[in-house]
């Protein structure tokens, strides 16, 4: 209960300075397009790690004892999953944000302003 909380309070305080990160720019639709192009660039590289750890724990684990071996599956298979999971979020957060965006009743001369990969792809759902 007591690492439960520890770690709601990690989450909240990430969200906290993301907030205040980004707070800086004039529209919502900039800010969001901007977390939006952060996450682009950061979940890609975090996946080629899980790929690349789940690859070697599951090499390391063959070499070990079956029960150890059985542990190194389990590890290797979660880094799988998270992989797989980052390229999901990769594909399902521009449509959302176009369908926020597109909610909160922005024109298409404002599109222009829209930059980077998430951008592009809101850009295509937009229009």
């Amino acid at each position: 209960m007591k690492q439960r909380k520890g770690f709601i309070f990690i989450i909240i305080s990430f969200m906290v300075l993301i907030s205040v990160v980004y707070a800086a720019t004039a529209d919502l639709e900039t800010t969001l397009v901007n977390i939006c192009n952060s996450l682009f660039d950061i979940i890609p590289s975090i996946a080629f790690l899980l790929v690349a750890t789940a690859a070697v724990a599951y090499a390391a684990g063959n070499l070990m004892t079956s029960e150890m071996r059985a542990r190194a599956h389990v590890w290797a298979m979660s880094c799988l999953v998270g992989a797989i999971i980052g390229g999901v979020i990769l594909m399902v957060v521009p449509t959302l944000l176009g369908a926020l965006i597109k909610a909160g009743g922005i024109t298409p001369s404002n599109l222009d302003s829209l930059s980077g990969s998430c951008g592009d792809r809101i850009k295509q759902i937009l229009s």
